[in-house]
């Protein structure tokens, strides 16, 4: 998969690609550039996407700030019953 999408009236490209050991999605602010690994389970990609674009929408928001937004975020998604089709 490759795409678009615009955070914050800035335009990014997201690139799924083969996970790496060390991480599940990575954001390059320089390239303005989401990588999201493709073998993550509907859940886990779910806080992965919401992860990386805060780091796009907000690129001075600690990293455990991050985290535990994504995490919340997801979670609340999820309890909804949002899935992907």
């Amino acid at each position: 998969m490759k795409k678009t999408h615009t955070f914050r009236g800035k335009k990014w490209k997201v690139i799924e690609c083969p996970r790496d050991a060390e991480w599940h999605g990575m954001t390059l602010y320089d390239e303005k550039t989401i990588y999201i690994a493709n073998d993550l389970s509907d859940k886990h990609r779910l806080e992965t996407l919401a992860h990386e674009a805060l780091h796009a929408c907000n690129s001075d928001l600690s990293e455990d700030c991050v985290e535990e937004t994504a995490r919340d975020i997801a979670k609340f998604l999820w309890e909804d019953k949002w899935r992907k089709t």
